[in-house]
């Protein structure tokens, strides 16, 4: 009674896993599987349940096809492998094949399967009945003379100079003579003209697994594969050779290559539509910012509006209303710049404005946007400034965005009664500063940490109602500390808080750029010209948005202000020359 063919299976997907089984057992029949997808049942199966040939998903989350080739390669060397996978480009194939695959197996392709199991068992059992007849060799004649009879390779015995002793039935069945005419051969007779011959004797004895062409008794040529060992054989030193038809082998590779090569075709192809589509969204949306922001200004201004009296004094409920309608509409109007932000930097349209920022100045600011969340989960905010209370040139309002998204997802994702620490330090070797921001937070598992810095993850689902975000307040971190010349980076464990930082360059400038003193100019006018307006309390108004105008201007009224109303630049510039 024959034993079942163990089979194992490397798989997350139980669908995946039984599609294979059947299709295996269609094309070879009794079989015995066992379905692992973690490291510690893989290794555990390798020991216990020695499979004949492993079969194993390229792509898992938790482990994947190329460590379980390395370890099969560690703990099972004569095991086959086939890496079986729903995609795989050209790089992979040749990394994996390369790497000591049997084959692989594109899902799509699953009719595959079965002739490629069959093949890599018949692998597995030649290379297994390969190192049985070496070790058989090295250890007496006897044992080598019984595994000469049944081995499935090709073995000749030769002399030194080439002459032909012995040979195996399968070396007739490849070559086309009897053992008679073998005898009647030489090592040369089997090559063809112009094919150099492996020398048997020197430096290249032993030789393993040299790739030459031999000929036919018809005068066919076809690739071989090809070792050898001296053997010490009733006292007579000669050679044995093994010799092994690869040319099933040879179709398959060029056939890979041919796929490999279709493969890299249509991926430059997909990847070309993917990259314009990629920027046609960037532009889009960086176009978008202008209308995106106009109507929830409105929104957020009539809302201010309502609230402060100036269309008239408004109930406790309709005051809670309106203050619910402004904190929704700051809510997605955060969200709404986040998605802006990151796009005008993917279309490269983002700009810095750099100036000489006071470090200490920005954290406390920054704490400050933080610190009534704080209050209402009793979390208590800790600064530890940099001694030398230094600067840095850097765009003030971004840094001041790095750090309010690092301290608000802290204190999001901070219990009550928890601490939520800013620290500050410089590098004066590297001409570094780091900002680090720790919590006593829920943490992060070792691999949830690589999904961090991507755009709309969240870790775990079941935060995404607990914890509202659009999940870009990471990415903007990541790409504006980089576009600053810095880095970002966290450490952390699960249940046991995390420590989320990002360095920059401190680049200290003695004077200010002409960029920057012009847009101090824009940001801190003079204070005659303020006085003079504060005097005339006359204000023009320029704007092309109905809403915008509306709000704008009702509120300027209602503060005691004559406002002029403009509803382009050209209008604007007649009426200030009024």
């Amino acid at each position: 009674m024959n034993e079942s063919i163990h089979i194992l299976i490397v798989e997350d997907s139980p669908r995946d896993a039984e599609l294979a089984q059947r299709q295996i057992l269609k094309a070879i029949g009794d079989c015995e599987f066992q379905v692992v997808e973690t490291r510690e049942d893989y290794l555990s199966a390798l020991e216990i349940f020695q499979p004949e040939v492993i079969l194993s998903d390229y792509n898992m989350p938790r482990f994947d096809g190329m460590t379980a080739l390395k370890l099969a390669r560690e703990y099972a060397p004569l095991t086959p492998l086939i890496i079986w996978t729903g995609s795989m480009n050209e790089d992979i194939a040749v990394e994996c094949m390369k790497a000591g695959a049997n084959n692989y197996v594109i899902k799509e392709n699953i009719i595959r399967l079965g002739s490629a199991v069959a093949h890599a068992l018949e692998e597995g059992k030649n290379l297994l009945e390969h190192k049985h007849a070496e070790e058989s060799l090295r250890e007496s004649e006897e044992r080598y003379r019984d595994i000469f009879n049944g081995i499935q390779d090709t073995i000749f015995v030769e002399t030194l100079d080439g002459r032909i002793l012995a040979v195996n039935d399968r070396a007739c069945e490849m070559y086309g003579y009897t053992h008679a005419e073998f005898l009647t051969k030489t090592v040369a007779d089997l090559v063809p003209e112009g094919q150099s011959i492996i020398a048997p004797s020197g430096e290249e004895i032993p030789f393993s697994l040299i790739e030459t062409v031999n000929l036919r008794s018809n005068g066919e040529r076809f690739p071989v594969e090809v070792s050898g060992r001296i053997q010490t054989i009733n006292g007579e030193k000669v050679l044995l050779v093994i010799v092994r038809d690869i040319t099933e082998r040879k179709k398959i590779e060029r056939l890979t290559l041919q796929y490999a090569y279709e493969l890299e075709q249509r991926v430059e192809e997909r990847t070309a539509e993917l990259i314009h589509a990629n920027l046609t969204k960037d532009e889009f949306l960086a176009n978008m910012s202008h209308e995106l922001r106009t109507p929830l200004n409105g929104i957020l201004g009539f809302s201010e509006s309502l609230l402060e009296g100036v269309y008239g004094m408004v109930d406790e409920s309709q005051n809670e209303a309106i203050g619910i309608i402004q904190t929704s509409g700051q809510h997605l109007l955060g969200l709404i710049n986040d998605i802006l932000d990151v796009s005008k930097i993917e279309s490269g349209r983002f700009e810095l404005q750099l100036e000489n920022v006071s470090v200490n100045d920005i954290c406390k600011s920054s704490l400050v946007f933080v610190k009534q969340l704080a209050l209402k989960k009793s979390i208590s905010l800790e600064y530890s400034p940099s001694p030398y209370a230094p600067t840095i040139f850097a765009d003030s309002k971004r840094l001041k965005q790095i750090l309010v998204n690092l301290l608000n997802n802290a204190v999001k994702f901070t219990p009550e009664n928890g601490t939520v620490k800013l620290e500050v330090r410089e590098d004066t070797q590297v001409g570094q500063m780091r900002f680090s921001v720790t919590d006593s937070g829920i943490g992060i598992s070792p691999e949830d940490l690589q999904k961090l810095f991507k755009p709309f993850i969240q870790l775990d689902s079941s935060l995404s109602r607990q914890y509202e975000g659009s999940g870009l307040g990471l990415v903007l971190v990541k790409q504006l500390a980089e576009m600053h010349g810095g880095s970002v980076g966290v450490e952390s464990k699960a249940d046991n808080g995390s420590c989320f930082y990002f360095t920059l360059p401190i680049q200290p400038s003695d004077a200010p750029t002409a960029e920057t003193q012009k847009l101090s100019a824009q940001i801190n006018p003079n204070e005659t010209a303020d006085s003079e307006r504060e005097e005339k309390k006359r204000i023009l108004v320029v704007e092309d948005n109905a809403v915008s105008m509306m709000v704008t201007s009702d509120y300027l009224i209602e503060k005691g202000y004559e406002v002029i109303k403009a509803r382009d630049g050209f209008e604007a510039i007649e009426l200030a020359q009024e």
